[in-house]
């Protein structure tokens, strides 16, 4: 068997080629992105600070998100977080120990962070599965495993405001048992919330239980009624609502 030293050559001098190209895309790169930041401010400098450098630093996941929309064609941007969002990444730490400490306004807004995570997730999945090649960046790195636990993390939350009386809390429970968020889907345990909140002013879950004895959600344990139903399409009026389902 003889080789084909010149068939060989081809192949050895376009590795090389590649290996070159390669290098030299990143050394531009790097320019780019790191010589023309100051290094100390890609390391440590804010936020705002990398947004407003030229160019802008993107490399610190924390300072921005991916937003997904499903698009076909641009189904995944990202932004910087909002001026709200970096002070909750700030005082996070804070919020669970308030929430452990039994403050409910902390509870609640620990159950919404983790929901937040969870619908995320689902968002880079989007962008894993409608990406066609136009976008300049990776998302982050996907635990779609870890959703359920973090469903259930923000559901333990929600039941614990809950439970102290908190009615937006109540009403977040409600749609964790109807949906089967973080808890076994429960058409009666959610409807148990549901009122719970309504009974406070609760506006959604006036409004949820007016389509749940409506049939409207489809509730396989919840018997239609009419009459009930439009008990709490009057209360809801009653709380600011109008035609069109927009509340003043």
């Amino acid at each position: 068997m003889t080789i084909d030293w010149k068939s060989r050559k081809i192949q050895i001098i376009a590795v090389l080629f590649f290996i070159l190209f390669s290098f030299a895309v990143k050394s531009i790169v790097h320019y780019l992105y790191f010589v023309k930041v100051p290094p100390e401010l890609a390391k440590s400098g804010s936020c705002w600070q990398l947004r407003d450098a030229d160019p802008p630093v993107w490399e610190r996941e924390e300072c921005w998100r991916v937003v997904c929309t499903g698009h076909r064609f641009n189904p995944c941007s990202r932004r910087w977080k909002t001026a709200e969002e970096l002070e909750e990444d700030a005082t996070l730490p804070q919020i669970k120990a308030d929430a452990e400490q039994g403050d409910a306004a902390a509870q609640l807004r620990l159950g919404k962070y983790y929901s937040r995570i969870a619908s995320e997730a689902y968002g880079y999945e989007s962008f894993q599965e409608y990406q066609n090649g136009t976008m300049n960046f990776n998302p982050p790195e996907t635990h779609l495993s870890k959703v359920p636990q973090i469903l259930e993390e923000s559901a333990k939350w929600y039941r614990k405001a809950a439970e102290q009386g908190n009615a937006e809390a109540q009403n977040y429970l409600g749609g964790a048992y109807w949906y089967g968020l973080g808890v076994q889907d429960d058409n009666e345990e959610a409807v148990r919330w549901y009122k719970k909140a309504a009974e406070q002013g609760n506006l959604n879950a006036q409004l949820q239980l007016r389509y749940i004895y409506d049939g409207v959600l489809g509730g396989r344990t919840i018997k239609v009624d009419h009459e009930e139903a439009a008990k709490w399409l009057e209360k809801a009026k009653e709380n600011g609502y109008v035609a069109g389902g927009v509340p003043q």
